[in-house]
């Protein structure tokens, strides 16, 4: 206890387990070895024996790296018993104690789970509703990321340093955070000179850079408000929302689908621009209102219970407290279904036997010369929602329900 130097092993760690991500492990072209621009102590004898049995460079450095620590709980009994060869329990012992901001998960040996990335960042909120909201957002990003092709990084460094910044009081009003500068749509898989384009755009020059004409690292990011990641600035960022827009209108997702997800959404911004405070803002707020609080960092015994018990209020609909979720009328968690309000109104929802299910462009639409001119649609789709006037970002209802997709398959 107390020691300055390492008592164990030859490493000092320099993240603990509860941390963001050390490294991109992609084998994308757009992850360029300057993103990796931070320390990452690596199992020597791991990295060496994955390396020499045909694991590439960066998810080799990975597991090598979660291997510098030490299981946390070991059962004597599973030690020897479990066959390695039909069970991965052994790597899952490591692998799950380490708790960053995103996990890779490589399926199992027994069971048919597939490849998964589990997004492990968020905190529970007080109610169902506010959990559904992030969720599905969240979801629905990681498809529009795939699908548009987007190229979202900056260096890890940069990742560190905004997670920093997350922590800080009212972090989402008052700090900014490092993002790419420009949101290039399909850079990759659309090609201008293929549609017929008289000039190369932006999108397709930066997708045929060659290596040595590339930008600075520095000169793709810049730091930017919350609001502004969502919401776009500028004609080169059109802001994450008004392509989640965008691609629910190419996957004819029905209304009310649609007005589901701008309720999410409208929360969310409301969040993002101080309309309405966070979880954290909210508890402090009742904290320091509290008649027994004496402005001295102390929360006593009986502000702590009654704390809770309004949360728990809140979370079983017992309250409504708009202060917090605005407009948004959260049902008493026992109370009979006809009671409860129709959220959203509007038809049910219809399915479709074509929907896009998140994997990218070229995947879903393909690329040959049938369908390169759906290219400039959706290009030109995007720039409808980044210039939409209405209300914020949302979409009118009207205006989805009575506008042709732009993709219909069925009359492909």
């Amino acid at each position: 206890p107390g020691a300055e130097r390492p008592q164990r092993g030859t490493q000092r760690i320099a993240k603990s387990r509860y941390d963001s991500i050390d490294s991109f492990i992609s084998t994308s072209p757009n992850l360029r070895p300057e993103y990796n621009d931070s320390t990452m102590e690596l199992n020597e004898s791991a990295y060496k024996y994955l390396s020499e049995n045909g694991i590439d460079e960066p998810l080799a450095r990975h597991v090598a790296h979660l291997f510098v620590r030490d299981p946390l709980v070991v059962f004597s009994e599973r030690v020897r018993q479990v066959d390695d060869t039909v069970s991965t329990e052994h790597f899952e012992n490591l692998q799950s104690t380490n708790w960053q901001t995103m996990r890779w998960k490589p399926p199992g040996l027994d069971v048919k789970t597939g490849w998964r990335v589990e997004f492990r960042p968020m905190e529970k909120q007080l109610t169902d509703f506010e959990d559904a909201a992030y969720i599905t957002i969240i979801v629905l990003l990681t498809r529009v990321i795939l699908f548009f092709d987007l190229n979202l990084y900056v260096p890890i460094t940069k990742v560190d340093e905004n997670m920093r910044r997350a922590h800080s009081r009212d972090a989402v009003l008052k700090e900014k955070f490092y993002f790419r500068k420009a949101l290039f749509v399909l850079e990759s898989q659309c090609k201008s000179e293929e549609e017929g384009d008289s000039e190369p755009s932006p999108a397709a020059s930066a997708a045929n850079i060659p290596a040595e004409d590339l930008k600075e690292v520095e000169e793709e990011y810049e730091e930017m408000t919350i609001a502004d990641i969502l919401m776009g600035r500028g004609e080169d960022f059109p802001g994450l929302f008004p392509l989640v827009h965008a691609y629910l209108d190419i996957m004819q997702a029905d209304p009310y689908t649609v007005r589901l997800v701008n309720q999410y959404m409208d929360l969310i911004v409301a969040r993002a621009t101080g309309e309405l405070p966070t979880t954290a803002a909210y508890l402090r707020s009742f904290v320091q209102n509290h008649p027994d609080y004496k402005q001295d960092s102390v929360v006593s015994e009986k502000i702590g219970a009654e704390l809770v018990k309004h949360c728990e209020a809140i979370s079983n609909g017992d309250i409504q407290v708009p202060e917090l979720l605005g407009k948004y009328h959260i049902p008493k968690l026992f109370e009979e279904e006809q009671d409860k309000p129709p959220v959203p109104p509007g038809p049910a929802p219809s399915f479709h036997s074509n929907r896009l299910r998140g994997a990218s462009f070229h995947e879903e639409i393909e690329t040959d010369s049938r369908y390169l001119y759906r290219c400039s649609l959706v290009r030109s789709l995007v720039e409808k929602y980044k210039k939409n006037p209405a209300a914020k970002h949302n979409l009118a209802a009207k205006g989805f329900a009575e506008t042709p997709a732009f993709l219909n398959f069925n009359d492909a």
